[in-house]
């Protein structure tokens, strides 16, 4: 059976929705065409490239056009520097979208993965619609499945039936991911040059100095993101006798008695709140979503706060 064939109840993603979110993306790109009172350019891109408005003096990176050295700014600081200048033009989307066995968890609607998979394809129908090419790394317990930016629609589509064949794959009882997330980072580290626009979408599971250190190194040179997937359950667990289990075995707690759901819920709001303060330190956006509520009105309210920046 076909993964597509599968009935989907929010437990795993179904390429028809994720098909179907293109006409959600192309009714709020024409509404804001509407309300910007033009028909194209949409936005205003912070792509480093050759265009009429001057931005900065940076060093000089392998691979950057020769024409772009300011010749009297290298003299006088005797290192080459490049003329930086802002253009509208295309530059490729990365959506490095976690599918390990941590994601396969929900307690209300959806899986933290199933959301996870509407995300990023809300995301890259977008991308496209705006003339972007898409390109991805899918993070799996057992690999790392990287995919470079194209731009035609039939690519984006043959990427999202590999993105759900990756979400099918997971299974309930299955054993903690071997991938780590660092190792992930590092492989898209080593795909993604320089001026790209990065989402990273997980529950950021397995979180760690290491992660921090490749997030800021991509950032240098990349605009990022990092969109962090969430339950309720998981950030506040209700009072009563609760029955834990997994491939190790099983636990009964009860958290009315303890205390051990105010130490729970003190725990995970210091990890969400040291990640917060290290990323925003770096410059990077940290968004929060909640992956019982709906992806698409989620990601218009983050695309309006930050006024299309993000």
């Amino acid at each position: 059976m076909k993964p597509e064939d599968r009935a989907v109840d929010g437990v795993y993603s179904d390429l028809s929705q994720l098909l179907a979110l293109r006409r959600s993306v192309s009714a709020a790109t024409s509404a804001a065409r509407v309300k910007q009172g033009r028909t194209e350019g949409m936005r205003l891109s912070r792509q480093r490239g050759r265009g009429l408005s001057f931005e900065e003096l940076r060093h000089y990176r392998p691979g950057d056009d020769c024409r772009l050295l300011d010749w009297k700014a290298t003299r006088r600081t005797g290192q080459p520097l490049v003329r930086v200048f802002t253009e509208e033009r295309e530059r490729p989307v990365w959506l490095l979208v976690d599918q390990r066995s941590g994601m396969f968890f929900g307690s209300q609607r959806r899986m933290k993965s199933v959301f996870a998979a509407e995300l990023a394809a809300l995301i890259g129908w977008e991308a496209h619609q705006q003339g972007d090419r898409v390109g991805s790394v899918i993070i799996t317990n057992d690999a790392i499945r990287p995919w470079r930016p194209q731009r035609t629609q039939a690519q984006l589509l043959d990427w999202l039936k590999q993105l759900v064949a990756c979400n099918h794959r997971l299974r309930a009882g299955a054993a903690p991911a071997p991938q780590r997330l660092p190792d992930a980072l590092a492989e898209a580290k080593a795909l993604i040059a320089h001026d790209a626009r990065i989402y990273l979408l997980s529950d950021l599971d397995g979180w760690s100095d290491d992660c921090l250190a490749l997030v800021g190194a991509l950032r240098r040179h990349n605009e990022v993101a990092v969109l962090a997937i969430a339950d309720p359950l998981e950030q506040q667990l209700p009072p009563g006798c609760w029955h834990f289990a997994d491939h190790r075995g099983e636990l009964s707690v009860d958290l009315g008695r303890s205390g051990v759901a105010q130490r729970y819920r003190e725990n995970a709001e210091q990890r969400r709140q040291s990640i917060r303060t290290g990323l925003r330190r770096r410059q990077v956006d940290y968004i929060e979503l909640d992956c019982q509520s709906d992806p698409a009105i989620q990601w218009r309210q983050v695309r309006v706060r930050s006024g299309g920046g993000v």
